[in-house]
């Protein structure tokens, strides 16, 4: 289904239209999400929006999260492999904090860095709707990893958080094992391809004996050796929910 044809479903609020994807159409670049967002905003039936992989950059996403602040029944939003960076990640934080309905959101390969995701931790301490933020891919670094920590002491609402291939070290892990010890309601965390040491896996480990609601902690292909898998190994038994 074309751009011009999906974009005019959503203006006349067509009650059979709950999901859009352009997956597999020619890209929407930054002017498609313009429109899109003008439909958006006065459309109380749409549920998911797919725009993975259509080019959008800063500018496509300030238009959806601009939509965002006043669309009440968007609850899946992927915006994947768009080239958004800090400036997107900050409209996009902002809609959040203004009460948008996003329970899913999708931001996997772009650009966002650590300031885009101190911006989007900071609106994942305030906003109440959240279960799952895929960052994966976005290098955050340790620096972005901290603000996350800190958010989720103060979240109750986020299940899953994907931080997989962000150049994470030992100190965004030290950050994140403190946080895990406060947060009771995260299930699912994504650590894999990152830079994760014995000492990081030390301090996750140690974590895991105070924490009882994480069902999945992923830390493949990171550079924990034999010191800290021992200690993993010593520490998972005392947890009794993974």
């Amino acid at each position: 289904m074309s751009l011009a044809t999906q974009v005019a479903r959503l203006r006349k609020n067509d009650a059979s239209l709950i999901q859009v994807d352009f997956l597999g159409q020619p890209k929407i670049g930054p002017k498609g999400a313009d429109s899109i967002s003008l439909a958006l905003a006065k459309n109380s039936t749409i549920q998911i929006l797919q725009l993975c992989l259509q080019n959008i950059g800063d500018d496509g996403a300030v238009a959806i999260a601009s939509a965002l602040e006043k669309n009440r029944s968007l609850e899946f939003l992927d915006l994947s492999h768009n080239s958004i960076s800090e400036k997107g990640a900050w409209m996009l934080a902002y809609a959040l904090e203004k009460g948008a309905s996003i329970r899913e959101l999708h931001l996997f390969a772009n650009a966002i860095g650590s300031a885009g995701a101190a911006s989007l931790a900071t609106a994942l301490a305030k906003q109440t709707h959240l279960v799952k933020l895929d960052l994966g891919k976005n290098n955050i670094s340790d620096k972005g990893t901290a603000s996350f920590a800190m958010a989720l002491g103060q979240n109750s609402t986020l299940l899953e958080l994907d931080l997989g291939n962000n150049k994470i070290g030992d100190n965004g892990a030290v950050a994140l094992a403190v946080a895990l010890e406060e947060n009771v309601t995260l299930l699912r965390i994504d650590l894999q391809r990152n830079d994760i040491g014995d000492e990081g896996a030390a301090s996750i480990s140690s974590s895991l004996s105070r924490n009882s609601s994480l069902t999945e902690l992923r830390l493949a292909h990171n550079n924990i050796g034999p010191k800290g898998a021992s200690r993993l190994s010593y520490d998972l038994p005392k947890n009794t929910s993974l």
